[in-house]
């Protein structure tokens, strides 16, 4: 069952700031789950005690999660998306699911001054199905390809973007569809970057990566503002595809099994210079600090200084950060999304805790209508200790978000009140 909405109903006054959400490649979501506790088992007959279907795509995820979870107002949002062509039943579907999950009459490429962006495409939009047992502790995840963009469309959509204004924060999601340039995302950053300087950035994709390093760096002011999100699994994935021999040999004694390990505060920071080493230094990185998730063993935030002129020397600080346990809920755990309402609740948070903090007071912040989400959590958010750096009380949040998303059966949504009872 849908949690309860709790957008807010009223127009926020004076200038709004919009958060920009990059989810290019989305997904009409379909959910399978099976009448018995255990998991596949190749070449049996499984039988499917219900079905459902909702919004997929982490770029989607995200925009659901700050709308209907958050209470984000739409006009504080824009969602950027290709589908399939105007004859694909499948895009129909995905567009009317997800146009109920913001509260929009509209979704579809006629509307795209609302809170979506949608450019249409030829082909058929992908779906991904979830295989779940029935008490959720087990998922199998089948993936479809995506439909092939054309040039077109993606001036189209860069086009729709550019057309954003007064945007506070950008976060670029996950994969992209066949035909987009490699640089797409870096594209998107720097077009938002040279209208809005002072835009935060979170990336929670390894598509481009090196692209999205090299814009971040030419804006002096980016990288204390941008933050790369990743599990600690893929991170040490990434440093080995690198190819550099020193990195490699840094972690060549650090196993992450099955994906998630408990690792010590001492590898978390070889990892973190090994990253750096991977891509060549400081001076080719773009992200002050790195958000470190590991499932449900503590997350981490590590930030990143050179410590010498030349950025080779490198210096890491990390923090652990406990993760809401689970465990004692005693209900079936929906994981799928979870991720995607980390960023979501991290990007919310910063954003919100940023902007506060360069007001000369809370009555000139409330003026300027810096953000209009959920005032429960607004509160929530504002009690936590000032002397915390709003990064790190950001990801709070969000852990808090993505811990209680896993308690709902939809992407990425959750209720506010498992949320606050998390922060307690």
């Amino acid at each position: 069952m849908d949690p309860p909405s709790t957008a807010i109903s009223e127009a926020p006054s004076n200038a709004s700031s919009k958060i920009i959400v990059c989810g290019l490649n989305p997904a009409l979501q379909k959910r399978l789950t099976l009448q018995s506790e255990k998991s596949l088992i190749e070449g049996n007959v499984h039988r499917i005690e219900s079905m459902s279907e909702g919004v997929g795509g982490k770029g989607q995820d995200v925009a659901v999660a700050l709308v209907k979870s958050c209470g984000l107002l739409p006009c504080h949002l824009k969602l950027l998306q290709f589908v399939g062509s105007t004859d694909d039943s499948t895009s129909t579907r995905f567009l009317e699911l997800l146009a109920d999950k913001l509260n929009a009459q509209s979704v579809d490429e006629n509307n795209n001054g609302g809170p979506v962006c949608t450019i249409r495409s030829d082909g058929k939009l992908r779906t991904c199905t979830t295989i779940l047992s029935r008490n959720g502790l087990e998922a199998t995840e089948l993936v479809e390809p995506s439909c092939e963009v054309n040039e077109e469309g993606f001036k189209r959509l860069m086009k729709c973007q550019e057309d954003s204004s007064h945007v506070g924060a950008i976060c670029v999601m996950g994969s992209m569809p066949p035909g987009c340039p490699t640089d797409a995302y870096a594209r998107l950053i720097r077009s938002t970057l040279e209208k809005n300087p002072n835009a935060l950035c979170l990336i929670d994709s390894l598509v481009g990566l090196e692209q999205i390093f090299e814009v971040l760096q030419s804006h002096s002011s980016s990288t204390d503002k941008s933050v790369l999100k990743i599990n600690l699994a893929e991170l040490r994935n990434l440093i080995i595809s690198k190819g550099n021999q020193r990195a490699s040999e840094m972690i060549a004694n650090i196993n992450i099994e099955n994906d998630i390990s408990l690792i010590s505060a001492e590898e978390v920071e070889t990892l973190s210079k090994a990253f750096v080493y991977a891509f060549g230094g400081m001076s080719r990185i773009g992200v002050g600090n790195l958000l470190l998730t590991n499932g449900r063993y503590p997350a981490n935030i590590v930030n990143l200084q050179a410590i010498d002129n030349d950025k080779k020397s490198i210096h890491c600080k990390s923090i652990s950060i406990d993760v809401p346990e689970l465990c004692g809920k005693n209900k079936a755990l929906f994981p799928i999304g979870a991720g995607d309402a980390v960023a979501a609740g991290t990007l919310l948070a910063w954003h919100y805790l940023d902007s506060s903090r360069t007001k000369e007071n809370s009555e000139k912040k409330l003026n300027l209508s810096i953000l209009d989400f959920d005032t429960c959590l607004m509160h929530a958010l504002d009690k936590t200790s000032t002397s915390t750096h709003p990064l790190q009380r950001a990801f709070e949040f969000g852990l808090a978000c993505g811990s209680a998303s896993c308690l709902i059966e939809e992407n990425s949504e959750f209720l506010k009140d498992d949320v606050l009872s998390f922060l307690r």
